[in-house]
């Protein structure tokens, strides 16, 4: 029905600039939160993997230390909002200070996997001329 897949993107939208505010605000608590219990984080740049809310709220708290005043913006979402586990994701701008202290902007595409409104699963992917740009890959 036309009202329940209204209801579904809005709720992907709220999670998406959700997303977009937990990672921008250095508040590792506030970020883990928006993970359901048996969360996924899957990042295949760095080759993490983090398990639940907890290790993914860990590693918040180093990302964090290292990369302060990092901001992510939403440039693009988008979704299919259909089935019991939809996907839904964005294209990102990650804004951070490159080697010499410039700023610099990153573009990930994060994909989400959404179980009761909470991210299920993640997948980050980096667009590598924008990595090089920034002293993040050679």
């Amino acid at each position: 029905s036309f009202s329940a897949d209204r209801e579904r993107l809005d709720q992907a939208g709220s999670l998406l600039s959700g997303y977009q505010t937990a990672w921008t605000s250095g508040d590792a608590q506030a970020l883990a939160a928006l993970y359901a219990s048996d969360a996924v984080r899957e990042d295949s740049l760095c080759g993490e993997k983090q398990p639940g809310p907890e290790a993914i709220g860990a590693f918040a708290k180093s990302y964090f230390a290292w990369y302060p005043g990092a901001q992510w913006s939403l440039a693009l979402g988008f979704g299919e909002g259909r089935g019991d586990a939809p996907k839904t994701g964005g294209l990102y701008i990650l804004r951070v200070n490159d080697l010499a202290g410039q700023p610099c902007d990153i573009q990930v595409a994060v994909l989400f996997q959404v179980s009761e409104g909470r991210i299920a699963r993640e997948d980050l992917f980096y667009e590598p001329e924008s990595l090089v740009k920034c002293g993040w890959a050679r």
